[in-house]
């Protein structure tokens, strides 16, 4: 399960939050999960199923749509428009709508109610469930390895070459055979340039020392 949008909205209101305000509605408390989506925001389904509702509720959740499968449901509520309609099968991530103000709402937003099958309506918050943690994370995309040379302003000329740009450590690696800039972890290359301080500071030492060693046989020797 994903959530119902691409992209990152702050989450207004959280599961079982304002409870006082839910009280008359029989409810402990908020009873799904509101992100301030602006209105026209592109809405996607947040898990397969099929549309078993797509309605327009004056009093709640304005035009809202509801999605289930064996296993769980969703309420998408508060939209402009559906782009799809009662009887549709719908995978993850399908667009179905698009986010508005509509019904019972102080401002343009989304309220995602979900529940599982079976669904206890006794539970305080009419069946729905906290699904904040059920939330699949997707991976972020790293950008390409070919396009840091945008941000370093040239393509790398062999092999271990590396650069400083903007307090970013770039280092050059081969992918397929071509030479590509990676980025390193400011740790890493903090500590590769505190090693070669050091070996280079035990190298004048060390030279020092033998310079010392032969004046002073050259001392004896006169």
């Amino acid at each position: 399960m994903i959530r119902p949008f691409k992209g990152t909205f702050r989450l207004t209101q959280g599961f079982g939050e304002n409870p006082a305000s839910y009280a008359k509605f029989g409810m402990k408390g908020h009873n799904g999960l509101d992100y301030g989506t602006p209105t026209n925001t592109q809405i996607i389904a947040p898990h397969s199923g099929k549309v078993i509702e797509a309605s327009f509720d004056a009093n709640g959740y304005g035009n809202y749509l509801k999605i289930e499968n064996a296993v769980e449901g969703s309420v998408l509520a508060h939209l402009a428009s559906f782009q799809v309609k009662v009887g549709d099968t719908v995978s993850e991530g399908q667009p179905i709508g698009l986010s508005d103000n509509t019904g019972n709402s102080t401002g343009p937003h989304l309220h995602w109610g979900y529940y599982l099958f079976p669904r206890n309506r006794q539970n305080g918050y009419v069946g729905f469930i906290d699904q904040l943690n059920l939330i699949s994370m997707p991976a972020e995309t790293p950008p390409p390895l070919e396009g840091l040379a945008i941000e370093v302003g040239y393509n790398p000329t062999f092999e271990g070459q590396d650069v400083t740009v903007n307090g970013v450590h770039y280092k050059a690696i081969k992918v397929d055979g071509k030479l590509v800039w990676k980025t390193e972890p400011q740790e890493d290359w903090k500590k590769k340039y505190e090693d070669e301080v050091a070996v280079h500071k035990a190298t004048k030492l060390a030279l020092e020392a033998s310079l010392t060693k032969i004046a002073n046989a050259k001392t004896a020797l006169n």
